[in-house]
């Protein structure tokens, strides 16, 4: 009865998630940081420039866009899927 991104295992958690930066992102490379879809809007927004988002739990991927093979903003990250009892 478990399936695809309706479990909390290894093979539903990873998302594939792309950003490609001009001027910050290096063709061809890719990283091992891990990284919640709550990061995009704060990486979003550092980007554009504007003012770091207040109350989000979310962190900006700009590190490790900058240096994808050292750089890190977590050491964990958090998946649940709701269901019905």
């Amino acid at each position: 009865g478990m399936w695809t991104k309706h479990t909390n295992y290894e093979e539903a958690v990873r998302i594939p998630l792309i950003i490609a930066a001009p001027g910050v992102t290096r063709p061809g490379t890719r990283t091992q940081a891990l990284a919640e879809t709550v990061d995009l809007y704060p990486t979003l927004s550092a980007l554009a420039g504007l003012p770091e988002p207040v109350a989000l739990e979310g962190r900006s991927l700009v590190p490790v866009l900058r240096d994808p093979q050292t750089a890190t903003v977590r050491d964990h990250a958090y998946h649940a899927f709701p269901r019905q009892r």
